[in-house]
């Protein structure tokens, strides 16, 4: 399975109602998208995080590139003032837990880079 967090900082006042549009939009894409097998949404400080777990990355990819969320990543930028996303691969669906830990793990490597 391919597990996908991102994580947004959403631009304050009415970008914010904006990103909610879309974040709706893309929550049901996903919970009808053929080879998705979880997906979640958590605040975590600041941030805004999404949890999807796919069958594979044939099904995560052709998640991201249709529909409503394609739409809301054509505007992530006017949306947000940071955003980032990691993908790895997993047996299981991971808890938040698991998934931030993975998350830090991944920031820090990137740091070090």
């Amino acid at each position: 399975m391919i597990v996908a967090i991102g994580g947004i900082a959403v631009k304050p006042g009415l970008r914010g109602a904006q990103f909610q549009w879309f974040a709706v939009r893309a929550f049901a894409q996903a919970r009808r998208a053929p080879g998705a097998v979880h997906r979640d949404v958590r605040r975590r400080g600041h941030l805004i995080f999404s949890l999807s777990v796919w069958e594979s990355a044939d099904a995560m990819r052709g998640y991201a590139a249709s529909g409503p969320h394609r739409a809301a990543m054509a505007r992530v930028e006017a949306l947000s003032t940071w955003y980032r996303f990691h993908r790895y691969r997993a047996e299981a669906v991971p808890s938040w837990a698991d998934a931030f830990a993975e998350w830090d793990r991944a920031a820090a490597g990137a740091a070090a880079e």
